[in-house]
C-alpha cells in the first residue's frame, strides 16, 4: 500500500502575518543600522578634526608660535614666519607637511597664486596638481568625500574643514592695519593677511575654536562652500555671525552655472543668498550633515560636538580670541 504525506501548508493569512512581522523587524533594524553608521562617520570626522588641531599646534611650534595666515591676498613680497611667500593662497597648503602631505607641499609654489601652474592646471581637471589632489583629511564621511570645484577652468578639491574667522563678516579689503570692519570685532585665530599667535588667544586655548565644518557644494556650482584654496571670499573659513546649521542664509558666493546666474538652490543643506550684505561683506556659518550639530576643534586640540541649539552668545564667545567672555561651550 502506498503511503501519502498529509502535510499542512501556510494559509494566505498566516503568510501575510509572517511577511508583516518581517517588515516590522526590518523597519526597526534599518534606523539602528543607519544610526550606527552615522556614529562611525561622526567618529571618523572627529578624528580628522583632531588631526587639524594637532597640525596647527605643530605649525606653531616651528613658526615662532604663529598660526598660518587664514588667507593671503597679493602682498608685494611679504613672507610668513616660515619665510614662505604670501601670494594668493590659504592656510591649507601651509599645513600640508603636518597632515602627511609633504609631497603636495613640495610641489606647491607659494610665489604664485593657487590658480597658477604648478599649483593648478588651467581647464584640465585630469591633470594632477596640488590643489586638485583629493586628500582623505579634507572630507567628513557624512558629506561627499571626493567633492570637487568644477565651476570654472581652475579645478580644485573642496573640503569640509575650515578655520575660525571670528564674529565679524569677511571683508576683502582687510589689511594688517585694518583687520576688521565693524566695531564689535573680538579677534579670531585666522583672517585675511593676518597671522595670530598662541599668546594672542587670551580667552584661553580650551575656550576658543580653531576649526569647524562646512558642507561641500555641488561640483559644478559656483558656490564657495567647501572651497579650501581660494582666498577670495569666506570659502576656507567660518564665522560666528550666525549659529551652527543656522536657517539664516549665508552671505556667500553661491550660484549655479557660473557667477551671476541662478542661485544655487539644489542643496537644501546650504541656505545662501548669493549676495553680500553690503559692499564686499560676506560670511558663512559652520554646517554639517551630522544630525543636530557640528564638530569643532578648539585651539588646544580637543574636539567637541556643538548642538545646533547652542546659545548664540556662547557660540560667538567660542569664536573670539580676545572677547573676555565668561561663557563657555557646554
Amino acid at each position: 500500500m502506498r503511503k501519502t504525506l498529509n502535510g499542512r501548508g501556510f494559509t494566505l493569512v498566516e503568510l501575510l502575518v509572517v511577511i508583516a512581522i518581517i517588515g516590522i523587524l526590518i523597519g526597526l533594524l534599518l534606523p539602528a543600522v543607519q544610526a550606527a553608521r552615522e556614529a562611525a562617520r561622526r567618529m571618523q570626522c572627529t578624528n580628522n578634526m583632531k588631526q587639524y588641531g594637532l597640525a596647527m599646534q605643530n605649525y606653531a611650534d616651528v613658526n615662532q608660535s604663529h598660526f598660518p595666515f587664514g588667507m593671503t591676498y597679493p602682498t608685494n613680497g611679504w613672507k610668513d614666519f616660515g619665510g614662505i611667500a604670501c601670494e594668493r593662497s590659504t592656510w591649507m597648503p601651509r599645513i600640508w607637511p603636518f597632515i602627511e602631505q609633504t609631497a603636495l607641499y613640495s610641489a606647491y609654489d607659494f610665489r604664485v597664486g593657487f590658480y597658477a601652474e604648478p599649483n593648478c592646471s588651467y581647464n584640465n581637471p585630469s591633470a594632477q596638481r596640488p590643489v586638485n589632489t583629493p586628500v582623505s583629511y579634507y572630507y567628513c564621511p557624512s558629506d561627499r568625500p571626493g567633492a570637487l570645484w568644477r565651476a570654472d577652468p581652475y579645478p580644485q578639491t573642496r573640503g569640509n574643514y575650515v578655520v575660525n574667522m571670528g564674529n565679524d563678516w569677511f571683508w576683502n579689503s582687510a589689511k594688517p592695519s585694518m583687520p576688521y570692519k565693524n566695531d564689535n570685532w573680538k579677534g579670531a585665530p585666522f583672517y585675511l593677511n593676518i597671522s595670530t599667535t598662541l599668546a594672542e588667544v587670551v580667552d584661553g586655548t580650551s575656550n576658543t575654536m580653531i576649526a569647524s565644518e562646512v558642507i561641500c557644494a555641488e561640483d559644478a556650482a559656483f558656490d564657495f562652500h567647501g572651497q579650501l584654496f581660494n582666498d577670495e571670499g569666506p570659502g576656507p573659513g567660518f564665522m560666528t555671525v550666525t549659529g551652527p546649521n543656522s536657517s539664516t542664509p549665508d552671505s556667500c558666493y553661491c550660484y549655479t552655472g557660473g557667477s551671476g546666474t541662478a542661485l544655487n538652490t539644489t542643496n537644501r543643506f546650504i541656505p545662501c543668498t548669493g549676495t553680500p550684505l553690503s559692499g564686499d561683506e560676506r560670511y558663512q556659518a559652520a554646517r554639517s550633515k551630522h544630525s543636530g550639530g557640528v564638530n569643532v576643534t578648539m585651539v588646544d586640540g580637543s574636539v567637541r560636538f556643538v548642538s545646533d541649539t547652542v546659545d548664540l552668545a556662547v557660540w560667538r564667545a567660542a569664536g573670539s580670541t580676545k572677547g573676555g567672555e565668561t561663557l563657555g561651550l557646554p
